[in-house]
């Protein structure tokens, strides 16, 4: 297969998103395999900038030289790339895997900087097949609509009413394009007089509300969100057999107690056991994918294993669990009625999640310290 659309605008570098409300609509046209399928690829190319135009060169090495002098950035290539290969598509362009998010934002405000697109080299995100097929259409859409400006920031597509040159765009809303579903049509309100910085984003009835409050700095955060990552897949396992036991047994009695037995080998990559801790030393099942972990959680809660004191929950880096435990605590003592973690991330709803008023309850993400003491509490005073 070959791309239908190639990026060649430094529309597409758009980066800042500060003080705007990021609106994300779940309407989709893939069914939930396809849609966690597209999702994983799209992560694996998280870090990676797509190059087209450099002049032909005797290795790729030598490119990625040229490249990086043209940014300006020649001294630091060694440690900022930590791979790079031509792709194989009609155009072939050149693909560089960066060390982390940090790192790829910065060569590509170089490349903003120095426009380098009036020499005809464009650099962008790496998307997807399916999202570079969608940044085409949401362009086509934009014009048709009246829309300004399209954006893709952190390989997801952003489309904005007002250009980001324009003063009133500062603190316009965008739309997140993840599907077609950004065909419809959407109520715009330029006397929007809403004050609140979070963004808010509609997920199946529920409203979420990111609040940007941090007490790490911007490069601890981005550590910590990739240690966090690198923790997305797995199960931390607390309370399973004695230390007699391997630990290919324990996990072969946990899959049978959660009636996985036959998918186990195809479903769990690795397993090990974390050093120790104030209690004890949990296993941790590497799962082959987020779709299959959360599988693993669910037959967990259905089987009700914690009756048996067993604990199966997503492994989350020590920061989170001291902050997952804060939020314990500070919704206890404030009259709100759960914590819950959803792909490593922690969530404040005002009820329990068997209450039937918490389809439609509002929920705050919760990333920082600073954030959760940023939660109104509903304690009458």
């Amino acid at each position: 297969m070959t791309s239908v659309f190639i990026l060649k605008t430094h529309e597409c570098c758009e980066i800042n998103t500060n003080q705007r409300k990021i609106i994300k609509i779940d309407e989709d046209d893939l069914s939930v395999f396809r849609r966690a399928t597209e999702d994983h690829k799209q992560k694996l190319r998280m870090w990676n900038i797509i190059v087209h135009g450099a002049p032909p060169k005797p290795t790729l090495e030598e490119e990625v030289l040229w490249i990086a002098r043209e940014l300006g950035l020649f001294n630091d290539w060694e440690y900022d790339i930590v791979g790079f290969y031509r792709l194989n598509s009609t155009s072939k362009p050149l693909v560089m895997q960066m060390r982390d998010s940090t790192v790829k934002l910065k060569w590509l405000l170089e490349y903003r900087e120095k426009k380098l697109w009036n020499k005809r080299l464009y650099m962008n995100e790496h998307l997807t097949l399916y999202n570079l097929q969608l940044f085409g259409k949401c362009k086509e859409w934009a014009k048709a609509n009246k829309y300004k400006h399209v954006s893709v920031n952190d390989c997801k597509i952003y489309i904005q009413r007002l250009h980001p040159n324009d003063p009133r765009g500062v603190n316009d809303s965008q739309y997140e394009a993840t599907t077609d579903a950004f065909r419809y049509d959407y109520d715009y309100d330029d006397d929007d007089d809403d004050d609140d910085d979070d963004d808010e984003i509609n997920t199946n009835g529920r409203k979420i509300i990111r609040i940007d409050e941090d007490d790490l700095t911007m490069h601890e955060r981005v550590y910590h969100d990739y240690g966090q990552r690198l923790r997305m897949g797995n199960i931390l396992v607390h309370g399973l057999l004695s230390a007699n036991a391997t630990l290919r047994e324990e996990v072969i009695w946990l899959a049978r107690r959660l009636r996985l037995f036959k998918d186990w080998e195809h479903d769990v990559l690795d397993f090990y056991r974390l050093n120790g801790t104030a209690t004890g030393k949990p296993l941790i099942l590497v799962m082959k994918n987020n779709i299959i972990k959360q599988k693993w959680l669910h037959q967990y809660r259905k089987v009700k294993l914690w009756t048996e004191r067993l604990y199966m929950n997503e492994h989350l880096t020590t920061y989170n669990f001291n902050l997952y435990n804060a939020c314990k605590r500070w919704v206890k003592a404030n009259g709100y009625g759960c914590v819950l973690i959803k792909d490593c991330s922690l969530y404040i709803g005002k009820w329990k999640t068997k209450d039937p008023r918490s389809v439609n309850d509002t929920l705050y993400e919760v990333k920082s310290f600073k954030a959760l003491e940023s939660i109104p509490s509903l304690n009458s005073n």
